[in-house]
C-alpha cells in the first residue's frame, strides 16, 4: 500500500494532445519537479509509468484498447502534482 501526498503549492500547466489520441499522446508539463506520468485504465489498473524528459513525454497508445485512461503526474517522493484523463479512439 503506497500513499501519495497531493502538492497544491505548485501550480502546474499540463498540455496533452491530441486528446482523443489514436497512436500517440504527448505531454508537456510546466514543472521541473514532475518526473513520472502514471497511466491507469478506468478500473484503476496501472497501465504504465513513463519518465518525463525535459518536461515532455510521448506515449505510444497504438496498443492501448479504445477507452478512457486516467493519469497522474508524480514528482519525487510520490508527490502527485496533477491528475487528469485522456481518451484513445480508433
Amino acid at each position: 500500500n503506497v500513499s501519495v501526498a497531493e502538492s497544491p503549492a505548485e501550480q502546474m500547466n499540463v498540455s496533452l494532445f491530441p486528446n482523443p489520441a489514436n497512436n500517440m499522446i504527448s505531454f508537456h508539463i510546466s514543472s521541473v519537479h514532475a518526473s513520472v506520468v502514471n497511466v491507469y485504465d478506468v478500473t484503476g489498473k496501472n497501465i504504465g509509468s513513463y519518465k518525463l524528459e525535459n518536461q515532455q513525454l510521448n506515449i505510444d497508445t497504438s496498443l492501448f484498447p479504445e477507452g478512457v485512461y486516467l493519469y497522474s503526474i508524480v514528482g519525487n517522493e510520490n508527490t502527485v502534482f496533477s491528475r487528469g484523463k485522456f481518451e484513445v479512439v480508433r
